[in-house]
């Protein structure tokens, strides 16, 4: 039975792993392109933790992030590991690379 993702945190796969933003979008048409926007994004990378679940762990990393990065737009899981005691997990650790878009005036800063 496959496990179902909290409506919070809608995961997208491509070939590199789950993320926030879905790669394609299907026109009216039915065509697939690719969703281009003109920002400018800065990658960071952060590990988030949590006794609970990996989603959690998610959660925990962003809502962190979100007090100190302004503009965070998308999230990537690029790694997945866990502590195991007595057999079965005791804790959830998630590697995650987060996009966000840089300030107008960063941006154009060189």
């Amino acid at each position: 039975m496959k496990k179902r993702t909290p409506p919070r945190v809608r995961f997208f796969t491509s070939g590199e792993g789950p993320h926030l933003t879905p790669p394609l979008a299907r026109p009216d048409d039915g065509r697939r392109e690719a969703v281009m926007s003109e920002h400018v994004y800065k990658i960071v990378q952060l590990v988030g933790s949590s006794p609970d679940s990996m989603e959690d762990a998610v959660q925990r990393a962003l809502a962190r992030a979100s007090r100190t990065i302004r503009n965070l737009r998308w999230f990537e899981v690029v790694e997945t590991r866990g502590q195991v005691k007595g057999g079965s997990v005791a804790h959830w650790q998630v590697t995650l690379k987060v996009g966000f878009t840089l300030d107008e005036d960063e941006a154009t800063d060189t």
